[in-house]
């Protein structure tokens, strides 16, 4: 054999060289440069050459002019201490072993990052371990690196990654979303119950000059109602609410940020409060305008009206939370059909407890005319309106402070 390989290799003419190349799949050149603005950092670590990485680095728009390529031998002599301060800076490890990949996560935990680390192999299972997120090749990679992951990639491509960073970011926008709209809703039956019942009567003799005029503004079955009906399907709306537009160019979130930070717990607190100040104004100007009826006998109108004016104003509260505080007057507001018709079918069933005679003795409510109703509606939209503008000025107020 070895002398016929010999007979076969003489007298060759030299033709030319053929060169063979892996590049990466076009998809990728997308999904880095979203990974850049959303203040992703993207790391590349191979078993390439120091060249052949930084060409490939180059290309797809991993390196900057600033940044560093180092190779096996390099991150070897490096100290923990070293490697820390440094790791800001390194974009590329070339030419370093699975083990390696270890002491690269720890020095980015070491600086307050959240890492993913991707792996194929049996020797990536530590460093998948490791990592804050380890995601494992669905289709090349091992059954040790898939059980030592907490995420498996099933087709092995990097732009699913981002897809799956995406769709992350919705679920948290909207759990934010559905937390605070509930809990702005719940802080307003509950400021309304309070202001009526410890000073209710008070106000009322300073607007009439006479006592007596006190009643409960809410029964338990309307406030029932309210928690399971109109707030319950507008806040599941809420839940699969459409992505904004710029959630891919956010910041990342912060690993130790609270959903409710100081900043929204006083978001809550003055929405609740402005949301309470419509059904206030029905409350104590219902006996005033609402003349034709008498407190004592026609006590369900009253109730009626606060109630329907409560119920009305947080469904169209839902609006304020279709793009986090930038208030309703936006394109798309109504892009989200599943809240446009849960509004709708709360609206409905709102009127049907109002108008149905056998709803009316369950929940204690009365037909209201067209007068109450064109009360309830001004009271209802300027609330929102109020609440619309003050959320357009802090929106403004913080975008000028992001870009000074």
């Amino acid at each position: 054999d070895e002398e016929r390989i010999k007979e076969v290799e003489e007298d060759l003419v030299y033709l030319g060289m053929v060169g063979m190349i892996d590049p990466p799949r076009p998809e990728v050149y997308d999904a880095i440069e979203k990974c850049k603005r959303a203040n992703i950092k993207i790391i590349m670590v191979t078993g390439d050459h120091k060249l052949t990485a930084r060409a490939i680095g180059e290309e797809l728009g991993i390196l900057g002019p600033t940044d560093k390529v180092i190779d096996g031998t390099e991150f070897d002599l490096m100290t923990k201490e070293e490697l820390e301060k440094q790791i800001e800076y390194i974009r590329i490890f070339a030419r370093v072993s699975p083990s390696d990949k270890v002491g690269i996560v720890e020095a980015l935990k070491k600086n307050q990052h959240i890492v993913a680390m991707t792996g194929d192999g049996i020797n990536d299972a530590p460093s998948l371990k490791k990592a804050d997120i380890g995601v494992a090749m669905g289709v090349v990679g091992t059954d040790v690196s898939k059980e030592s992951s907490d995420m498996i990639l099933t087709d092995d491509n990097f732009a699913t990654i981002v897809k799956a960073v995406k769709q992350g970011r919705v679920i948290y926008d909207n759990l934010k979303k559905f937390i605070l709209f509930l809990l702005s809703c719940n802080i307003s039956e509950v400021l309304l119950m309070f202001i009526c019942i410890v000073v209710g009567d008070y106000i009322f003799y300073l607007i009439t000059g006479e006592r007596g005029f006190l009643y409960i503004p809410l029964l338990p079955v309307q406030i029932l109602w309210m928690n399971l009906i109109t707030d319950g399907l507008p806040a599941m709306a809420l839940g699969i609410n459409p992505p904004e537009k710029n959630i891919m160019d956010r910041k990342a979130t912060r690993s130790k940020e609270q959903i409710l930070s100081r900043r929204r717990l006083t978001m809550v607190l003055w929405q609740g409060l402005v949301l309470t100040s419509g059904a206030l104004f029905i409350y104590f100007a219902g006996p005033l305008f609402f003349n034709n009826h008498d407190l004592l006998h026609d006590r369900e109108i009253f109730q009626t009206s606060v109630f329907t004016t409560l119920v009305i104003t947080q469904l169209l509260h839902t609006f304020n939370f279709r793009f986090e505080n930038k208030g309703i007057f936006r394109r798309h507001i109504f892009e989200n059909k599943y809240l446009n018709l849960a509004v709708i079918v709360s609206v409905l069933l709102q009127i049907g407890i109002i108008y149905i005679p056998w709803l009316q003795g369950i929940f204690k409510t009365a037909s209201l005319g067209l007068y109450h109703w064109s009360l309830i509606i001004v009271s209802s939209v300027v609330t929102i309106l109020i609440i619309n503008f003050i959320n357009e000025i802090i929106y403004k107020k913080r975008k000028a402070d992001a870009n000074s």
